[in-house]
């Protein structure tokens, strides 16, 4: 019974992904700032680097990537 219900979980888990992008498309827009600030934070703590510090740098990053 556990087989089974795994297996029904992939299959909706896979459609859910789908439903889930092509919303992310319509949203995006308001959502896009704090999805990229999300994920920058992410990565700083992957990489084990402290928000202080990582600040300044993703200040100087942005600063070019508008210029």
């Amino acid at each position: 019974m556990s087989v089974s219900r795994h297996c029904h979980h992939l299959g909706s888990g896979l459609g859910r992904a789908r439903s889930v992008r092509s919303h992310n498309r319509t949203v995006r827009s308001s959502l896009e700032h704090w999805k990229t600030t999300a994920a920058k934070r992410h990565n700083l703590r992957v990489r084990g680097i402290s928000e202080r510090n990582a600040r300044w740098r993703t200040g100087g990053r942005q600063t070019v990537h508008s210029s």
